[in-house]
């Protein structure tokens, strides 16, 4: 395969990627859990204020919602409109384009982005794994999901492997397969089957405990 050509496939496959990408986060805030009750009670109670006229009236002088904050005052990240994202990718993109297209000429630049880039998605499912630990629980996850990460991840590791790439190309293959299988080893201990396994097991040695005293 000619060197033109791998570069158009590995373009081609950055683009499809990044449509999914985009794709599933419009899903994911379209389907976002809704606000409780106790926050819809405590913006209701803040909106007969004394001064909640007048902040009403700047809100839609600002094109603002009523007890909807600016993007760029919410927690990164946890916005509420699709747009939002949108802008802070656009956003990010165009900063990334202005330093490449300023500091291209300095190889540590390129080494420096590069190093970046393989190292935040070397750690995409680290926060699954947080998430997973915190909650003691896999419900949710599609095992799906698990098994293309685990075997794409899997495959990559080795095509590096067996095609002698950087090291650094290794190691975050590497990193992303072990985050993958902490994965799978939390699947397999937080399953229902386990669970009741070591529930059953515990009430036993209480019930021994219990016989043993009396």
């Amino acid at each position: 395969m000619s060197s033109f050509s791998q570069v158009a496939l590995s373009a081609a496959m950055v683009i499809a990627m990044l449509i999914a990408m985009l794709i599933l986060l419009q899903v994911v805030i379209q389907y976002k859990p809704k606000e409780n009750h106790s926050v819809l009670y405590s913006d209701l109670r803040n909106s007969f204020s004394s001064n909640s006229i007048e902040e009403e009236l700047i809100a839609e002088e600002n094109g603002v919602e009523r007890g909807r904050k600016p993007w760029w005052r919410k927690r990164f990240w946890s916005w509420d409109h699709y747009l939002d994202y949108i802008n802070c990718l656009l956003g990010f993109t165009t900063l990334i384009a202005f330093l490449y297209m300023l500091l291209r000429q300095y190889p540590a630049f390129i080494e420096t982005l590069g190093a970046l880039s393989l190292g935040i998605e070397s750690t995409l499912p680290l926060p699954q794994c947080i998430s997973n630990f915190k909650s003691k629980s896999t419900s949710g996850f599609s095992l799906i999901v698990l098994g293309s990460w685990f075997l794409g991840d899997g495959f990559k590791l080795f095509y590096f492997i067996y095609t002698k790439a950087p090291l650094q190309f290794i190691i975050c293959g590497a990193i992303q397969l072990s985050i993958d299988s902490i994965i799978v080893l939390q699947f397999m201990l937080y399953s229902s089957f386990i669970k009741n396994k070591f529930s059953k097991r515990l009430q036993q040695d209480q019930d021994t405990l219990l016989e043993e005293h009396e």
